[in-house]
């Protein structure tokens, strides 16, 4: 199991106050008062980035159970990871074992199979409900990018940004497709959600986000909304203009490279996987460029 040296105590914040009639206070905000989200982008197997961020957040307080959360492909199991509360340990120990058996196994065409078998073991009965309870009690949904190619409703592909889920099996199906890179992801093109074919959720965002679903549609604005990449912002055309709003990419550190860049998408893509130390070299790199930005960012 990889331990890092920067594991604190978790800490929670309150939720939302509420008047005595039990509705929420109408109270027109602020720009610095309006609702903050956090979103990751697709990361493949480059997730412990994610995750070393995310913790840096939480420990901050910049990530709470009212805090909405959004992600497509990796970055959605991890902004499920973190509505449900899992430890730190318990999900960086989920990225090694899958790492280790897509080196075992290979990750093209088995990914599918492999991620389904570490969500099977790592999500309880009841997620389904405490996801979608985030969004009942705190106003705080978790929002996943989902590309469904056709529908009753539409001929051509279009992003599904999906927020409530009726059972367990729905979120892992929903997981699961956010996930699907074409041919690569399973030896089947496409994924079936809710009896539909679905993609990667990377096609259903703005590539100025680099698929990091925008959460607007549940109330936070785009300078509100903090994105997160493994990649550095430039190399991969994400926008950092101030009214496409923040971002945590290794594009915060001075020394980046084309030859990082290309080493993290074999990475991401499992060729190779990570090993175990380079699954903790992502993770310190996650929280030392969250360190970065929160001191120069009062997000």
């Amino acid at each position: 199991m990889y331990i890092s040296p920067y594991f604190l105590s978790r800490k929670r914040t309150p939720s939302r106050v509420r008047d005595p009639r039990g509705t929420a206070l109408c109270v027109s905000p602020t720009p610095s008062e309006q609702p903050t989200g956090v979103t990751f982008s697709p990361a493949g197997l480059l997730t412990p980035y994610h995750i070393g961020v995310a913790q840096v957040l939480r420990e901050r307080g910049r990530i709470s159970p009212s805090v909405p959360l959004g992600g497509a492909s990796g970055g959605a199991l991890v902004a499920v990871a973190l509505a449900l509360d899992l430890p730190f340990d318990q999900i960086l120990d989920a990225c090694i074992s899958l790492n280790a058996q897509c080196t075992e196994h290979g990750t093209q065409w088995n990914l599918h199979g492999i991620l389904a078998n570490v969500l099977d073991e790592l999500l309880e009965d009841d997620v389904a409900f405490r996801v979608n309870a985030r969004a009942d009690e705190h106003a705080a949904p978790v929002v996943i990018g989902i590309t469904r190619l056709f529908h009753k409703t539409h001929l051509a592909p279009r992003g599904v940004f999906v927020s409530t889920f009726q059972d367990r099996a729905h979120l892992i199906e929903a997981l699961l497709c956010s996930c699907a890179i074409p041919l690569y992801f399973s030896r089947w093109p496409a994924l079936s959600y809710r009896g539909w074919p679905a993609l990667d959720g990377f096609f259903a965002g703005s590539r100025a986000d680099f698929g990091a679903p925008a959460l607007s549609d549940v109330g936070v604005d785009r300078r509100n909304t903090l994105r997160v990449c493994p990649f550095s912002a430039p190399s991969v055309g994400m926008d950092l203009a101030p009214e496409s709003g923040p971002a945590i990419t290794p594009h915060l550190r001075t020394n980046t490279s084309t030859t990082d860049s290309e080493k993290l998408l074999r990475w991401a893509l499992g060729q190779p996987p990570p090993s175990e130390s380079q699954v903790g070299d992502l993770y310190d790199a996650g929280r030392s460029d969250a360190g970065r930005f929160l001191k120069v960012h009062t997000f």
